[in-house]
């Protein structure tokens, strides 16, 4: 479950910054002429990318703890202690992964906006 959730993160990354680049549009309120200039949308954009790298780092660390518990039942070896940190590394995923799927649940805080930051960006 912990690695479906972190390919949902990397998922709504790559359709974020595809509905970014992709837009020509903005509104009349905007930072910037183009949507992907918008250092507004620049920082949810990066923050999604951090979101979705911590997730995908967390499950590939405990995938490879769990591997190597794998390899060693493979070779007639069952190691207890190599099992325990691959259980903490599991967990720890876990943990880290579902903190973050919570944080990115609800839409991000609007960003606040001077009156003298807002300009027309044409018709």
């Amino acid at each position: 479950m912990t690695a479906i959730i972190a390919g949902i993160a990397r998922a709504v990354l790559n359709n974020a910054r595809r509905l970014l680049l992709g837009r020509t549009r903005t509104f009349y309120c905007a930072n910037a002429e183009r949507p992907a200039d918008d250092p507004l949308l620049q920082q949810v954009l990066g923050e999604l990318a951090t979101y979705a790298f911590a997730a995908e780092a967390a499950v590939l660390a405990a995938a490879e703890a769990l591997d190597a518990v794998a390899a060693a039942r493979d070779n007639g070896r069952d190691d207890e202690d190599l099992a325990h940190e691959a259980a903490f590394a599991a967990t720890r995923a876990r943990l880290v992964v579902d903190e973050l799927a919570i944080r990115r649940r609800g839409s991000p805080p609007a960003p606040r906006r001077s009156r003298e930051n807002w300009r027309p960006t044409g018709s």
